[in-house]
């Protein structure tokens, strides 16, 4: 009975050593577990957490550069960049995009297209954003809703952002969610900005 014990007590060892071992490609590094941070040639990457890009779902892995992966036990998670040696982002399949941290992405320009392909305007976030408010999801259930945006960074193609534009009680608010969610006040100057595309 003592022998049968401790054969299980073996197996139940390897198994929990097993399910908590990470294995790493040798090319990415991975620098906070929790976080699921990633280092790639020096520089590190980690989940948008102003909640507002995404990777383009129009652009094919296919022309994409497998850069490395990450295995914890079972799953195995794929990382996918540009070609270039030092990437603006990094993607897995079915994950957050993840940035790169010495990059301010909310002063890059963005546009917004119509269905012909023309810019309907171009912008960044660090120009019409007034503030990331602790304003609660269920506000938005209760303000009116102007419209939904889809916007094009214009200096990669690959980085998107989809969000949506509220009014509630005289105020604009841009609200964002690419797994986290982003609720900032517009500028007044830009208020008016998006009810004019659709109008």
């Amino acid at each position: 009975m003592k022998r049968i014990t401790s054969i299980f007590i073996v197996i139940a060892t390897v198994l929990l050593l097993l399910c908590s071992c990470t294995t790493i490609s040798s090319s990415i590094e991975l620098i906070n577990d929790e976080k699921e941070i990633i280092k790639y040639n020096n520089y590190v990457y980690e989940d948008d957490a102003n909640g507002i890009f995404r990777f383009n779902d129009k652009t094919e892995f296919s022309t994409l550069r497998e850069i490395g992966w990450i295995k914890w036990f079972l799953k195995k998670t794929t990382f996918y960049a540009d070609n270039s040696d030092f990437p603006e982002f990094i993607v897995a399949p079915k994950s957050r995009i993840k940035l790169r941290s010495d990059i301010n992405f909310l002063d890059r320009t963005m546009i917004i297209e119509n269905n012909n392909g023309g810019s309907f305007i171009s912008f960044s976030f660090s120009d019409i954003i007034l503030e990331k408010t602790n304003a609660d999801i269920s506000l938005m259930k209760s303000a009116k809703r102007i419209g939904d945006f889809k916007a094009i960074m214009s200096e990669n193609k690959n980085v998107v952002s989809y969000f949506s534009v509220y009014i509630f009680e005289g105020e604009y608010y841009l609200y964002a969610t690419n797994g986290y969610v982003g609720i900032y006040k517009l500028k007044p100057e830009f208020s008016n900005i998006f009810s004019d595309i659709i109008s």
